[in-house]
């Protein structure tokens, strides 16, 4: 995968040499700042999953392509993308509320505790996923404090003409998939259509799902200044609840397949649009305005009672870009501001539903300054309001705040230094707010950062980063607290740190390996405890050959050390396993013939557990095969 400080898109049109890293400084990544920067000027570790590396890659989801990048842990209920996340920089059991998750930069993450939905977006129809690793407050405000995972749609073609893809899939558990997609361009006005279904009775009884997708986009290039775009997408998914097993059952290959709750089930219908304009206002800078509103409806039932969310959320954003100098400096600002609200409703469809209103409102100022000609400072702030309040939640207001500072270094074209101080904030969900102590309040986090990133030989790129966060009033669900536990402020600081280490080398043309490598050390500062599902180490290997100019052979292994699965750490950790995945791909003009084994050498594992009783058993080996026609 593309490391964004270390090897960029190797073509304006967002494609990435196969055959080669790739070495551009001067490329540029979106979600760092929110506006197109380049990669010299970004403090933080980024990566940059390209189209190109994701047609090479053996990755059968998002979430899954998420989990082989250096420091990116995976829990995963069932073995799918519609019961998982992904976590950064060791935010464990609470991850789904401490990474923002954007599509096109528009929030996924929910205002309750649960995970945002990787599967409403479809892999086939990703152009690339951008990972901020560290805190993102300044920019996009609250729920930014381990990263921020932009996941960006393919769009209409650069160039005149249409083109397009039809695809089947078959794998094991029954697994099908069928996907079509058409995108072109004709004059200024440019657009996509896509389409795509899955079905699968999955791995484990009562593990089924069934989910379809459609999305689509318009762009109009009014003139050389105006570009106007509208996009939208509407997801529909049923599925099995099978529960957790115990210690015991996840380690033994029959009885890990079992469901305690064979008639639990849910099902989501969830719909997106956003609309946008982009203003270039020439010498005075430029404009760029987002205005979306995204419904999410999910029924489900345990045994015999049903519940009901509804969500309803309202988001806009503006971002004003300008480049001046200034006592001899040059300065690149950004003045912008967001707001997003929500009605959700949630419960028993046979008792009174709790209702809240939540909504959030923030600006921000981030400069960055050109200092010398290989030096560059960046300073940001934002200021944040939010409020929430409902029939069973107290009506709470509260203002937060964020700040950073940066410094980067070009030691040469091939080579920089950075390091960050940045300071971030999380606000309770509305789950958090309707089972709380009474006194819940904003967590915030201050975080420091160091890195560097080298093009060692025109084959061979590095990078590493270090970090410490302390988090202070980390919410986390007391279990002392009321009769079956509550929400409240954690009493001392949450202090995390770690190292994040990745090699590319291609030693052939035919050729490439990759190599990552993450430390993360998260414990409660008293008692000294680790915090739950962090795994202290991971490592993954991966490689691609061109065994023949049509065919193509990838393999990945992953290596994840033990988790706790409590907060005391008095119960047994979650084990230490290894997974290696293996893809062919034979392309013939416009045909891909593709074939793979997950979890080659059958390890029995688990990557997310609470307590003893409830393990979530992943696939053991398991088969998939699949052909697309493109045009």
């Amino acid at each position: 995968m593309t490391l964004l400080p270390l090897a960029a898109l190797a073509k304006d049109d967002g494609q990435a040499n196969a055959t080669s890293p790739g070495y551009v400084m001067d490329e540029v990544v979106v979600s760092a700042s929110r506006v197109e920067e380049p990669i010299r000027q970004v403090p933080h570790n980024v990566t940059v999953i390209t189209r190109e590396e994701i047609e090479r890659s053996g990755g059968n989801s998002i979430t899954d392509l998420l989990a082989r990048q250096v420091g990116v842990s995976q829990q995963n209920y069932f073995g799918t993308d519609r019961n998982s996340l992904v976590d950064l920089r060791g935010q464990g059991n609470l991850a789904a509320q401490n990474v923002l998750v954007m599509v096109d930069g528009q929030r996924i993450t929910p205002v309750d505790m649960a995970a945002a939905p990787l599967n409403t977006v479809p892999l086939s129809e990703v152009e690339r996923i951008e990972i901020v690793r560290g805190p993102g407050g300044v920019v996009y405000g609250d729920r930014a404090v381990g990263g921020v995972i932009n996941i960006i749609t393919r769009k209409g073609d650069a160039a005149n003409g249409f083109s397009g893809s039809v695809g089947a899939g078959y794998g094991s558990y029954d697994s099908t998939k069928y996907n079509a997609a058409v995108r072109g361009r004709e004059g200024s006005v440019f657009g996509s259509l896509a389409a795509s279904t899955s079905d699968t009775i999955g791995y484990r009884a009562n593990g089924a799902l069934w989910q379809q997708d459609a999305l689509g986009s318009l762009g109009w290039d009014v003139n050389k200044a105006l570009t106007l775009s509208l996009s939208s997408a509407y997801h529909e998914d049923r599925y099995g609840l099978p529960g957790g097993v115990s210690r015991a059952d996840a380690l033994s290959r029959d009885a890990r397949r079992m469901t305690s709750s064979p008639n639990d089930w849910g099902q989501t219908t969830d719909g997106r649009i956003q609309a946008g304009a982009k203003l270039d206002l020439d010498t005075l800078g430029a404009l760029d305005y987002h205005l979306g509103y995204r419904t999410r409806e999910n029924p489900y039932a345990y045994g015999t009672t049903k519940y009901r969310i509804n969500d309803e959320t309202a988001n806009s954003d503006l971002t004003y870009t300008a480049g001046f100098d200034l006592l001899g400096l040059k300065h690149t600002l950004r003045l912008g501001g967001d707001f997003w609200s929500s009605y959700y409703t949630s419960g028993s469809l046979a008792t009174n539903r709790n209702s809240s209103n939540v909504w959030s409102g923030g600006t921000f100022a981030h400069d960055a300054i050109t200092l010398v000609q290989d030096l560059s400072l960046q300073l940001g702030y934002r200021y944040n309001r939010y409020e929430a309040y409902g029939e069973d939640i107290p009506t709470n207001n509260w203002n937060n705040s964020a700040y950073e500072l940066g410094l980067v270094y070009d030691l040469t074209k091939k080579a920089s230094l950075y390091a960050s101080y940045a300071s971030t904030f999380r606000t309770p969900t509305v789950d958090e707010l309707n089972f709380q102590t009474g006194t819940l309040k904003p967590q915030t986090s201050r975080s420091l950062e160091a890195g560097a990133r080298a093009g060692l030989m025109d084959n061979m790129e590095a990078s590493l980063a270090v970090f410490r966060s302390v988090t202070s009033d980390e919410i986390w669900y007391d279990g002392s607290k009321g009769a079956w536990g509550l929400n409240s402020n954690y009493e001392h600081d949450v202090i995390r740190k770690g190292v994040e280490a990745e090699l590319r080398y291609r030693p052939f043309k035919v050729l490439g390996l990759r190599a990552n490598y993450a430390y993360v050390d998260a414990k409660f500062d008293q008692p000294g405890t680790t915090v739950p599902l962090v795994p202290k180490h991971t490592a993954k290997l991966a490689a691609d050959w061109d065994i023949l100019p049509s065919l193509l052979f990838n393999v990945t292994g992953t290596y994840v050390s033990s988790k706790q699965v409590n907060a005391a750490n008095t119960l047994p950790p979650i084990w230490s396993y290894t997974v290696v995945d293996t893809k062919l791909t034979w392309t013939i003009d416009k045909f891909k013939v593709y074939a793979g084994v997950n979890n080659l050498f059958d390890s029995c594992y688990t990557t997310m557990a609470f307590g003893n009783t409830s393990y979530y058993a992943m696939p053991t080996r398991n088969f998939y095969s699949g052909v697309e026609w493109s045009f």
